[in-house]
């Protein structure tokens, strides 16, 4: 039986690599700045850092989600993990 809810996508591994990185790298930058605002007893920016590191982790944890989902063909780590 055909699914009518099936919408074709053209997303491959690649993708969800590039936005990995991207937040691999912006926590890390935020991370780094963080360190730096702490030395200068600024409390009330570090907060803020405090939040966008949470929301950089809120990110990498719905990108594995989305990953785990879409169950694409070229997800090696994924296909060994859970045999897909």
């Amino acid at each position: 039986m055909e699914n009518k809810n099936h919408i074709p996508m053209d997303i491959s591994y690649n993708h969800i690599d590039i936005i990995s990185r991207a937040l691999c790298l912006a926590n890390v930058i935020l991370k780094n700045n963080q360190e730096e605002i702490k030395g200068k007893g600024w409390n009330e920016v570090d907060d803020a850092y405090e939040s966008y590191i949470a929301e950089v982790g809120d990110a990498q944890s719905a990108l594995q989600h989305i990953r785990k989902e879409l169950h694409l063909p070229d997800d090696y780590a994924y296909n060994q993990k859970f045999g897909k």
